[in-house]
């Protein structure tokens, strides 16, 4: 995994509750839950959330459409 070097001046305003942090729909891309898989991408979510809650046809819709149609 490849290792980021945060400036030592955010770390500080991070502690200090100075800043809010923004992070990209790609940040947890590659990081592992508790048991070591990978996090699904938006496509498998769309299609694990699909299939859990709504039917084969919905699978390949994208996240934002299942989710809005899961109850």
């Amino acid at each position: 995994m490849k290792k980021i070097d945060i400036p030592a001046q955010l770390v500080d305003a991070m502690r200090e509750q100075r800043v809010i942090l923004l992070l990209g729909s790609g940040a947890s891309l590659g990081s592992l839950d508790e048991k070591n898989r990978k996090m699904p991408t938006a496509k498998q979510l769309a299609s694990d959330i699909a299939e859990k809650f709504l039917s084969d046809k919905f699978k390949s819709r994208d996240l934002m459409r299942v989710s809005e149609l899961a109850p």
